[in-house]
C-alpha cells in the first residue's frame, strides 16, 4: 500500500549478495546505499559502496551512509553489528535452507513496504519448486559440486538451499 511504501526504509544496507539481488527484484534498487564486495548482480549493484566482505563489516563506512535499515543473513554479521544496533534498525533473515530463502522474501517485503510484490514472488518461486520436484521425482541422482565462490573457496554443502535445489532436480 502507499502507507507501507511511505513508512518503508529509504536507505537500505544489504550485507549479503542474495539479499541485494532480492531487494533489486522487489524494485528497491534505488533505496540500497551499501552492499558487500561480492554483490555483483544485477550489474547496478557493482556501482554501490561496498562496506563488507565475507569476513568483516566496516562499521565506520556503514555509519557514514546513514542506513535506516541494515539487512543481513549471518550470525557473524549480527555479532559485528552489535555496537551500532541500538542506533540503526537491523533485520536478520536466515537463508541457509530453501524454506528460509522463501520466508526471507516475505520478511523483507514486509520490512520494506513491498509485501504484495514479495508475496507474489514467493508464490511464483514455490510453484516453480513444486512443479520441478514433481517433474523430476524418481530421477537418477548424480554427483554435483557447486562452487559458490572462488576466493575464498566456498562450496554448497549438505543441508544448504543449494543442496535442496539439487535434490529436487
Amino acid at each position: 500500500t502507499d502507507a507501507e511504501r511511505s513508512a518503508a526504509p529509504r536507505r537500505i544496507a544489504s550485507l549479503a549478495p542474495s539479499l541485494t539481488e532480492l531487494l533489486f527484484e522487489l524494485g528497491l534498487g534505488d533505496r540500497i546505499v551499501a552492499v558487500t564486495r561480492y554483490c555483483d548482480r544485477p550489474p547496478a549493484a557493482r556501482e554501490l559502496p561496498a562496506v563488507s566482505d565475507s569476513k568483516q563489516v566496516s562499521l565506520e563506512a556503514l555509519i557514514d551512509l546513514r542506513p535506516d535499515l541494515i539487512i543481513f543473513n549471518s550470525l557473524a554479521v549480527e555479532a559485528q553489528l552489535q555496537p551500532i544496533r541500538s542506533r540503526y534498525p537491523t533485520l536478520m533473515v536466515p537463508t541457509e535452507t530453501l524454506a528460509e530463502m522463501l520466508d526471507s522474501i516475505e520478511t523483507i517485503g514486509r520490512a520494506t513496504g513491498t509485501a504484495a510484490r514479495a508475496g507474489d514472488m514467493r508464490r511464483s518461486l514455490q510453484d516453480l519448486v513444486d512443479s520441478t520436484r514433481a517433474k523430476h521425482a524418481g530421477a537418477v541422482r548424480g554427483k554435483v559440486l557447486v562452487v559458490l565462490q572462488r576466493d575464498p573457496f566456498f562450496v554448497a554443502g549438505p543441508g544448504s538451499y543449494v543442496d535442496e535445489l539439487l535434490q529436487i532436480l
